[in-house]
């Protein structure tokens, strides 16, 4: 009795190894793979504003979309770092950045279709996984604990090159 109860142990045990920690693997495989989609994309896009001076609505909605693809949802924080000049007296003069955030940013895109930039200007964009991915739930399952969600971020910005106008 005692050696057919460890046997049936053993198979239980066996399965468990031969069929979660593999699936476990791939899942972890597929969040190292949708990281990658987001930094290629948040990339291409910061890239593409530093070098144009502008950020338009058809820009913005396809990196949502390549976002999408990943099957994960994330919180986008987009934030314009204005640089101005301001007369300090005496005849000197300060440079400072007005801060814009993605609300700004959204709510001039939906009027005008396109944010501009001015050469000087900080665009940086930083992208956070809201869900849990399939690896999260999968380890917090073996190991009966919870685990942070953020599984996949990715800052990026950079100085613009070329004003829009």
């Amino acid at each position: 009795m005692g050696d057919s109860l460890s046997l049936v142990f053993a198979m239980i045990l066996g399965v468990l190894i031969m069929f979660f920690f593999p699936m476990l693997d791939s899942w972890e495989r597929q969040d190292d793979l949708s990281y990658m989609s987001v930094y290629t994309s948040t990339v291409d896009l910061v890239d593409a504003v530093r070098n144009t001076g502008v950020l338009t609505d058809d820009m913005l909605h396809s990196y949502m979309l390549q976002l999408g693809s990943t099957a994960n949802s994330y919180d986008v924080v987009m934030e314009h770092r204005e640089y101005k000049v301001v007369p300090a007296g005496a005849g000197s003069s300060e440079i400072v950045y007005l801060n814009h955030y993605s609300n700004e940013i959204e709510e001039k895109l939906n009027i005008d279709g396109y944010y501009p930039f001015n050469k000087g200007d900080y665009f940086y964009i930083s992208v956070k996984n809201t869900n849990k991915t399939q690896a999260t739930v999968m380890k917090e399952a073996i190991y009966s604990t919870a685990i942070e969600s953020f599984k996949v971020g990715v800052p990026y910005g950079g100085q613009i090159k070329t004003s829009y106008r």
